[in-house]
Parts: C-alpha cells; structure tokens; sequence
C-alpha cells in the first residue's frame, strides 16, 4: 500500500515542485523591493524616450 503511494507521489512530483516553484515566485513578484525596482525600471525607459 505505502509502495503505491510513493509510486503515486513520484509520477506527479514534477508537478509538485513546479506547484512550489510558482507560489514562491508570485510571493517574490509581490514584494516591496521587488515592485519598487521594476517600477524605476520602467521609469529610467520612460524618462530615456
């Protein structure tokens, strides 16, 4: 039975750490310094044109 649903586990394991790897990085994209930098950025393009 264990064996199973290890068996199980391991088939979807990459959907798993891609599930991870997504909720991190929207986590990230929200984050003060992360907004602050893409927001000066975007305004050094802006100021340059």
């Amino acid at each position: 039975m264990k064996e199973e649903i290890f068996g199980d586990i391991g088939d979807f394991l990459p959907v798993i750490i891609d599930g991870i790897r997504l909720t991190l990085g929207i986590q990230h994209t929200f984050e003060a310094d992360h907004i602050a930098a893409v927001l000066r950025s975007h305004t050094l393009i802006q100021f340059k044109k």
